[in-house]
């Protein structure tokens, strides 16, 4: 008699928004990720540097440390995804 084994080896999550990204294609996809970025200090959503800069260039111009940078995207990232399954930003407090 054969016996097989279903293992479910968990997959690697695809982040929805990368490090490399520029800061606007971000918020313009995800208005919501502006809300989040702006809380970390990261208030040029709105400034020119944001069409060219990526969310990381961006963070650690701002002297966020690599930990704090990789907190960031991962809040950034809970947003979008929920924006993904809710449709709607965060609204403004």
């Amino acid at each position: 008699m054969e016996t097989h084994v279903n293992i479910n080896i968990a997959q690697p999550k695809k982040l929805l928004v990368t490090g490399d990204m520029k800061i606007t294609d971000i918020v313009q996809k995800y208005p919501g990720a502006a809300f989040v970025m702006m809380e970390y200090g990261l208030h040029c959503v709105g400034c020119g540097a944001s069409e060219v800069d990526t969310l990381e260039s961006g963070a650690i111009g701002h002297g966020m440390s690599q930990e704090q940078f990789e907190i960031l995207l991962a809040d950034v990232n809970e947003e979008a995804e929920r924006e993904e399954r809710e449709g709607t930003p965060l609204p403004a407090d």
